[in-house]
């Protein structure tokens, strides 16, 4: 409901970066002002793209642990 003005291709684009980071900071600028399609992915895109390479990261270092039980 808070993105009228939204084509269906960017509904699905912004579901794709879809964060709870993403979806709270939207929910609070929607509340105040309309969510235009170039805050939100102004928000999401580098929200994505951070949590993304903490994920790759922590599995890359996570790999590393021969014996996750001895720690």
């Amino acid at each position: 409901r808070r993105m009228g003005g939204y084509t269906p291709a960017g509904r699905v684009a912004a579901l794709v970066l879809l964060t709870d980071e993403t979806w709270a900071l939207a929910e609070s600028r929607a509340a105040r002002a309309p969510l235009t399609p170039a805050y939100y992915f102004g928000l999401a895109l580098p929200l994505y793209v951070n949590w993304l390479f903490w994920t790759a990261l922590g599995a890359v270092i996570g790999a590393l642990v021969d014996d996750p039980h001895a720690l």
